[in-house]
């Protein structure tokens, strides 16, 4: 299943994907707190360096869930090389926390994206 959504470069629509991805995914066996995190540096990211609105798809697949994160900037930067004061924690956060993560890039658009486990039933009654 995919569902989408849009949102504009105001920095309170950060908060607002992170929201969006937790509720497309209520009722499935993934951790919302992740999502929640894992989206909002990505919008983030699309808010302060693609300087344009930005949507979020969220596709569900038995055994995973990916967040897009795609913007109408076809750039691709740079943002892995070092962090510092100013930034480039976020991508070393998903790296770190995802199962996987990755861009894609067109003439008209970047999508960043992320996937994450969905837990089996039986997985959740072991915890």
């Amino acid at each position: 299943m995919d569902t989408e959504r849009a949102f504009s470069i105001d920095p309170g629509s950060i908060r607002d994907a992170r929201e969006f991805a937790a509720d497309v995914l209520t009722g499935e066996n993934v951790d919302s707190e992740l999502v929640r995190l894992l989206t909002s540096e990505l919008a983030t990211n699309a808010v302060l360096h693609a300087h344009s609105d930005f949507r979020v798809r969220v596709r569900t697949h038995p055994t995973l869930v990916r967040v897009e994160i795609v913007n109408d900037e076809p750039e691709l930067l740079v943002a892995m090389s070092a962090s510092s004061e100013r930034g480039g924690r976020g991508l070393r956060l998903v790296e770190a926390l995802s199962l996987d993560w990755g861009t894609e890039s067109s003439r008209a658009e970047k999508i960043v994206w992320f996937e994450v486990p969905v837990s089996s039933r039986s997985e959740i009654r072991r915890v």
